[in-house]
């Protein structure tokens, strides 16, 4: 999992933009995982035992990157409404 921190608000925009694009890569990857594990599992190189804890692995990281994904999403959608916000009462 890549680095990181709930506190969002002295991070600039351009970090969170950033930031947003680590967690797609991240999420692609946790995808090609999933698919190679898969494929392990089809072809029978992985015991179930094995197969079940990479899976629940799997699921707690997806589940992390979800989160983050809607953090990020959701401080940004706060900082542009703010921002129209104050450019309106700004006249």
């Amino acid at each position: 999992m890549p680095d990181w921190l709930d506190n969002l608000s002295q991070r600039t925009d351009q970090e969170i933009v950033a930031l947003q694009q680590a967690n797609r890569a991240w999420q692609k990857e946790l995808k090609l995982q999933a698919a190679a594990l898969i494929n392990n599992k089809l072809a029978k190189r992985i015991k179930q035992e094995e197969y079940i804890a990479y899976r629940e692995t799997a699921k707690n990281e997806a589940n992390e990157c979800k989160r983050r994904g809607s953090i990020l999403a959701d401080e940004l959608w706060h900082r542009r409404s703010e921002g129209k916000r104050s450019s309106v009462f700004a006249v």
